[in-house]
C-alpha cells in the first residue's frame, strides 16, 4: 500500500490566498469539492502525487502544505473465513455476538470486501479456536470463483393442487411446514408471482406426495441487468402492444389464471399485457394466439419499443424480461 498524507498546512494557504474548495477543484481540473473539503480539514488523506498536484496548482513549495507522512495499517483479507464457519455451523451474525464486532464488518470480511487489521483477525481466531494461520490471510483480495446459475421454475399448475389439497384439509402453512418452504413464497408461487429453486420445487412436491413433472414446472431465466451486451440484445429485439386481447378474452369469458397457466407466463405480466401497459415478445403473442385459437394478427399487435415514462418504469424491466 502507498504510504499517505495528512497536510497540515493547505487551510491555512488557501485562506492567505483566498480560494475556496470550488475554485481549488477547478484549478485541480476534477477533483471533487468534497474530496478537497475532507483534505483540507484532515478528514482524508492524500498520496505524494496528490500533493505534488495541490502545491503546483497553487503555486507554492511542496513543505510550505507541511504534509506529515501517516504509514498505512497493514490489513488482511481472510480467505477461509467463509468455509470455517460453514463447517462449524456458525452464521456471521453469531460470529458477530461472540467477538463484539459489528455484524456489518465481519460480512465484509466474509466477503472479501474490506481488510481485517491484526487486532480483529486475532478476536476471530480466538471466537472460532483456531490457529492465526488457519484464517488464510492474504494481503490481496482474493478473487472468487463466479456464482453458479441456478435454475428456477414457474409452476403453472401449483394453484389448482393447492386448490384441491384445501379442500382436504391441507393449508399454506402446513404445506409450509411439510416442505420447510416459506408459506409467503409458496403462495406467491400459486399465483406465479414468484419462481422457485429447484429443490423447493422438490421439497413442495415431496410433501404434496407427487413428481417434480406434476406441478407443471417452466425454467425461467435470470436477467443480468449489469451485463450490457445481454441489454442491448433485448433491448433491440421486437415488442408489441396487444390491443385487441382484452376484448378477446372479455368475449370468450377467459380469466387471466387460465391463459396464464396456459401460455407460461406469470399473472402479473398477462395482466400487464391484456390493460396494454406492457409489451410482448413475439413468442409471447403467438402463444397467447395459439391458446385463444385466433391468428396472431388477431390480436391487434403493434410493435414497438417500450416508451420509458417514469410511471411506467416497471414495465421497460418486465417487458424486458
Amino acid at each position: 500500500m502507498k504510504p499517505c498524507y495528512k497536510i497540515l498546512g493547505l487551510d491555512r494557504v488557501l485562506k492567505e490566498k483566498k480560494i475556496s474548495n470550488k475554485q481549488l477543484d477547478r484549478l485541480l481540473g476534477g477533483w471533487s469539492v468534497s474530496r478537497v473539503a475532507h483534505i483540507r480539514n484532515g478528514r482524508d488523506r492524500a498520496t505524494l502525487e496528490e500533493v505534488q498536484a495541490l502545491a503546483n496548482a497553487l503555486g507554492v513549495e511542496l513543505e510550505e502544505l507541511q504534509p506529515i507522512k501517516i504509514e498505512p495499517k497493514a490489513s488482511f483479507f481472510l480467505a477461509n473465513l467463509p468455509f470455517l464457519l460453514k463447517n462449524k455451523g456458525i452464521s456471521g451474525r453469531q460470529l458477530a455476538e461472540l467477538t463484539g464486532i459489528p455484524s456489518g464488518t465481519i460480512f465484509h470480511y466474509i466477503g472479501s470486501r474490506h481488510g481485517a487489521p491484526l487486532f480483529r483477525v486475532e478476536q476471530i481466531a480466538i471466537a472460532l479456536g483456531v490457529e492465526i494461520s488457519a484464517l488464510g490471510l492474504v494481503t490481496e483480495k482474493p478473487v472468487r470463483e463466479p456464482k453458479r446459475k441456478i435454475k428456477k421454475y414457474l409452476l403453472s399448475k401449483l394453484y389448482f393442487l393447492l386448490k384441491e389439497q384445501s379442500k382436504k384439509g391441507l393449508t399454506v402453512s402446513q404445506l409450509s411446514k411439510l416442505s420447510g418452504v416459506r408459506a409467503s413464497r409458496i403462495a406467491a408461487a400459486s399465483f406465479q408471482k414468484m419462481i422457485l429453486s429447484f429443490e423447493e420445487c422438490q421439497s413442495i412436491a415431496k410433501a404434496l406426495g407427487i413428481s417434480f413433472e406434476e406441478l407443471g414446472p417452466v425454467e425461467k431465466e435470470k436477467v443480468n441487468w449489469f451485463d450490457a451486451d445481454a441489454f442491448q440484445e433485448r433491448r433491440n429485439k421486437g415488442f408489441f402492444k396487444l390491443e385487441k386481447l382484452a376484448d378477446l378474452m372479455n368475449n370468450r369469458k377467459i380469466t387471466l389464471l387460465w391463459l396464464a397457466t396456459s401460455v407460461g407466463v406469470s399473472f402479473n405480466r398477462l395482466k400487464g399485457l391484456k390493460t396494454a401497459t406492457v409489451r410482448a415478445t413475439r413468442a409471447e403473442a403467438e402463444a397467447i394466439a395459439k391458446a385463444l385459437g385466433v391468428s396472431f394478427d388477431e390480436l391487434g399487435p403493434v410493435e414497438g419499443r417500450r416508451a420509458y415514462f417514469r410511471r411506467e418504469t416497471y414495465c421497460v424491466l418486465d417487458c424486458l424480461c
